[in-house]
């Protein structure tokens, strides 16, 4: 896919082994891909601040003026590689790389958002195979979409999951399959109604429920989507995910107390999810329990290390209560991971502080 576009923008075959910079040892070549890589990281957090498409292009105009077209392309193609290689997903850059695709930006939006639906696919379970007994072309087409959506092309594994549900209309493991891909493309209110076809033909089917709830939570429904992981847990009452899914709703209805308990339900179940570690330290932040929240923070970076949001989150915990020089290492820590205006902001005025400190000023 990501050779078809880069056909598609560039109008001829990308080589297979794309010449690397002049370069004279292994350090230099990792500088080069630091530098590279700090510069998308800019791109990505415009984005993620809700920059429009034009601020978006003016800022990549800038940008090529430091590289042009082609070595963006070749770049975050060989960038994306990595990034599908490495053994656990990175889901919070996947979501910057979609978003960034939701807006546009040409060629580099369109592979960046390939790249973010792979990873994304990899990090979500799908019906791998029927209850019910199905003719040779409907599994055919059951088995292609499975492929499509884990290789990270939704709208192809919706397509095949089509033509499996024109062949046998009440295959509720399909119609949930294509509310996943409806969901992971951002398309809410259709994945609830393929959700609902699925529950309409099987009530107690576990992985619809724990999916539709996260779809009406992504459309702000947050009683509703209470309301399956409730179900979803009379099913399975040891399903991690259906607690910490329950945490977050909990919290987005102000039921802080409860919140947390589903957190730590869900940890006593599974306590290797760094996610659920990350939404329990945001609702502590929430209710200003900034060392809870640290603790939190530090379950998830043990597991997680690479997650540059998390690292700004320790950081600003750690800024509210006071230890500005632990908060400027967090700071450090996340910006190694790449360019983020808000750490380094933070991590500017913590510095300021120590210094007025010392001086007498405070």
């Amino acid at each position: 896919m990501l050779r078809q576009i880069w056909q598609r923008w560039f109008g001829e075959e990308r080589p297979e082994n794309p010449g690397t910079p002049d370069n004279s040892n292994k350090e230099n070549q990792e500088t080069y891909g630091a530098y590279r890589e700090n510069l998308f990281a800019q791109v990505l957090e415009a984005a993620d601040n809700d920059w429009n498409e034009p601020q978006l292009e003016e800022l990549l105009r800038n940008l090529s003026g430091l590289m042009t077209a082609e070595q963006w392309a070749e770049w975050l193609r060989e960038y994306g590689q990595k990034l599908l290689e490495a053994p656990n997903p990175n889901l919070e850059i996947a979501s910057k790389l979609v978003k960034l695709s939701q807006v546009g930006c040409g060629f580099v939006g369109e592979l960046a958002g390939e790249i973010g639906r792979q990873l994304l696919a990899a990090d979500r379970s799908i019906a791998t195979s029927s209850s019910q007994p199905l003719d040779p072309e409907t599994e055919a087409w059951f088995a292609k979409g499975n492929q499509r959506f884990n290789a990270g092309s939704f709208e192809k594994a919706i397509a095949c999951w089509d033509k499996a549900i024109a062949l046998k209309d009440d295959f509720h493991q399909a119609w949930t399959n294509r509310g996943l891909a409806l969901n992971s493309l951002g398309r809410y209110q259709e994945a609830l109604e393929s959700y609902d076809r699925a529950l309409s033909i099987d009530p107690e089917f576990f992985t619809a429920l724990l999916d539709r709830g996260v779809a009406l939570k992504n459309l702000g429904r947050y009683e509703a989507a209470l309301a399956c992981y409730e179900h979803a847990l009379t099913l399975q009452p040891n399903s991690h995910l259906a607690f910490a899914n329950r945490g977050v709703v909990l919290g987005k209805l102000g039921r802080i107390t409860e919140s947390l308990e589903s957190y730590d339900r869900a940890i006593s179940i599974e306590s290797k999810r760094a996610k659920t570690w990350v939404s329990r330290g945001q609702t502590m932040m929430d209710i200003e329990s900034y060392l809870e929240a640290i603790a939190s923070f530090d379950e998830a970076l043990e597991l997680k290390p690479q997650m540059q949001s998390v690292w700004i989150l320790r950081g600003k915990a750690l800024y509210n209560i006071d230890r500005f020089a632990e908060a400027i290492l967090s700071f450090d820590k996340a910006l190694d991971l790449g360019s983020n205006s808000e750490a380094e902001e933070y991590r500017r005025d913590a510095i300021e502080i120590i210094k007025e400190r010392s001086m007498g000023i405070w």
